[in-house]
């Protein structure tokens, strides 16, 4: 079956900050009941399952590069990723290289996905819920989203 349009939020729930993904998800849920919009915490290859067969995919996640605030949000495409199977990264393999071996299998990927990924402090402790520079740009994060994308 396919699909229009899905807006993933990627993260683990319970590592603070890493779950911002999930949150914005949420919020973006209680906006616009009416989208397509889920969670998961899997790496690449996990997600590919949530994106075969969608004509558009908005992934949101985290990222902590450290050359920005905490809070900041930036605005990725698969081409600003650079594709690697063997890239050190907790997610096992990058989605840029998830997409590439979907297509060479002759999975139906997605011809637009956008990415958000938001800024974040803390990925290590275990705890549910973002720290507070996190927490508090969830909204508004979430409502630049919708506008953005025009969802």
């Amino acid at each position: 079956m396919t699909r229009v349009l899905r807006v993933l939020g990627v993260g683990n729930p319970i590592l603070t900050d890493d779950g911002v993904g999930w949150e914005i998800v949420e919020e973006i849920r209680r906006l616009r009941p009416a989208l397509d919009a889920v969670t998961v915490c899997a790496g690449a290859m996990g997600v590919f399952d949530y994106i075969v067969d969608c004509e558009r995919v908005v992934l949101i996640d985290s990222i902590k590069s450290g050359t920005v605030a905490p809070g900041t949000v930036l605005r990725l495409s698969l081409e600003d990723l650079t594709p690697s199977l063997d890239q050190p990264t907790s997610h096992g393999m990058d989605i840029a290289s998830a997409c590439r071996i979907g297509e060479a299998l002759g999975y139906r990927m997605p011809r637009q996905i956008s990415i958000y990924a938001l800024e974040i402090a803390d990925n290590t402790t275990i705890g549910e819920g973002c720290t507070p520079a996190v927490a508090a740009r969830i909204p508004d994060v979430a409502k630049e989203i919708i506008a953005e994308e025009a969802l």
